[in-house]
């Protein structure tokens, strides 16, 4: 799939609006074209989240609001937005997953991170991952579920 980088396990994706937002702009002339992002894995992050520049570039439809409790301890609140995350799979043959997805938005430039998201435990959760130690890789083991969304 991808390789562990210095910052972790990096998934290489495109993330765009959830289906339903996509075909109502894209029936009102407003097509927005899923944009490419790198999604570091965190299995300590109960929730995805994504930068805030892709929730504004993608016009990202809100559904509520989360409170978070991230590294600082501290809780904040969080928009939750509906998003696809288009994932691309080698087996049986090379395909794109499209994977529907809830994200919080989280600030920009978080430390020196070169990472525009995080896909936690309410993503990894549909999937089982191994780690080759040998040549620092990882794969997703098994054919992606369905993600419930709305």
């Amino acid at each position: 799939m991808n390789n562990l980088e210095r910052e972790g396990a990096i998934l290489l994706a495109k993330l765009g609006p959830d289906p339903r937002r996509a075909q109502a702009m894209d029936a009102g002339g407003n097509f927005i074209a899923p944009l490419p992002v790198r999604m570091m894995i965190d299995t300590g992050a109960e929730m995805s989240l994504v930068s805030e520049r892709f929730v504004r570039a993608l016009d990202l439809r809100c559904v509520g609001d989360m409170t978070i409790t991230g590294i600082s301890q501290r809780p904040e609140v969080h928009q939750v937005y509906l998003a696809t995350l288009h994932m691309p799979a080698e087996e049986p043959e090379p395909q794109l997953v499209m994977i529907p997805l809830r994200v919080a938005s989280m600030r920009e430039n978080i430390g020196r991170s070169q990472f525009d998201g995080l896909l936690g435990r309410s993503f990894l959760a549909a999937f089982n991952f191994a780690y080759a130690g040998t040549t620092d890789s990882f794969a997703e083991q098994d054919t992606p579920l369905v993600l419930g969304g709305s």
